[in-house]
């Protein structure tokens, strides 16, 4: 059982280049001893963040830390900027302090004296909802969940649709930023292409196919094996319309994985409706700006949440 320092004295401040080996450390206690995830985030996301850390008065290390990641959203085509809070964690024996509320505190009030207009975080567990709502992170914003069964889906008569090789992050930003907009809270290029990178680094990929009928689309979706069922295929985001469109990256994850059994595949609350899709509670946020718009705010699909 870990023992609770009395008069832990310690100081936040921003992350430097001298805390990457602790903050390496705390993501391996805390989290995973997986390096090539680790190197990911301090290789392709910690640059283009606002990374806080906890420095105890009598160390140079770091034992707590919080990541702020940029983000944006656009309501009424007015672009809203804000942060999305990733990688909270605290050191075993530096728990109980409340450190972790401490980080919190500080990104909000840096948001705030910047200008930014809300804070979006995604409780690890479902039991962390309530308390974070404790520290104001009041609205929740849901995603729908269709689960389907592989083995009962027939797609005879379908003919798949051409690959895309090597999609670039360039073309996957601007699809994304035409297409889906008014639905999704947006992430810039960089946060982008570590998403990707994330996505990999669990065994998935980003795919593109081409629909050459008149729509001339660009589908894409990216995935990665669940993480606790290898049979399970994740879809994590896309731009997919309608069951037409479903039904081609179905047809394209059988090919690819043909000994998938199943797959959840994750959209907006307010996209296309099937018999097998819930909705779930997917993150909460905190409005710093009280113009914004609440309800149709919550209405947006918090997709690719790095976890």
């Amino acid at each position: 059982m870990t023992s609770i320092r009395t008069n832990f004295k310690y100081k936040i401040r921003l992350a430097e280049k001298d805390d990457t080996l602790s903050i390496m450390r705390i993501w391996r206690e805390c989290f995973t001893d997986d390096l090539l995830y680790i190197s990911n985030f301090i290789n392709f996301c910690l640059p283009f963040t606002k990374t806080w850390v906890v420095i105890p008065q009598d160390s140079k290390s770091a034992v707590s830390v919080l990541s702020l990641l940029p983000s944006y959203a656009i309501i009424d085509n007015q672009k809203i900027i804000g942060g999305y809070i990733y990688g909270v964690a605290t050191l075993p024996d530096f728990r109980g302090h409340s450190l972790s509320k401490r980080l919190i505190e500080t990104a909000v009030n840096y948001c705030t004296e910047c200008g930014e207009q809300y804070i979006v975080i995604k409780p690890a567990e479902s039991s962390l909802f309530d308390l974070y709502k404790k520290q104001s992170f009041e609205t929740t914003i849901t995603k729908k969940i269709t689960n389907i069964d592989l083995s009962q889906i027939n797609l005879a008569g379908i003919s798949p649709l051409k690959k895309i090789e090597n999609l670039t992050i360039a073309q996957l930003y601007s699809i994304r930023e035409e297409e889906l907009s008014s639905t999704h809270l947006l992430w810039p290029l960089e946060i982008l292409n570590y998403t990707i990178e994330d996505a990999k680094s669990k065994g998935g990929s980003l795919v593109a196919l081409k629909d050459e009928t008149i729509e001339k689309r660009t589908i894409f979706y990216i995935y990665y094996p669940h993480e606790s069922n290898v049979f399970c295929i994740k879809v994590v985001d896309s731009n997919v319309i309608d069951i037409s469109e479903l039904s081609q990256v179905i047809l394209d994850v059988k090919l690819a994985f043909p000994q998938a059994k199943t797959m959840k595949f994750e959209s907006s609350s307010g996209g296309f409706n099937s018999e097998n899709s819930t909705l779930e509670n997917s993150a909460l946020i905190k409005i710093l700006d009280s113009k914004i718009d609440l309800q149709k705010f919550s209405q947006l699909h918090l997709a690719l949440p790095m976890e």
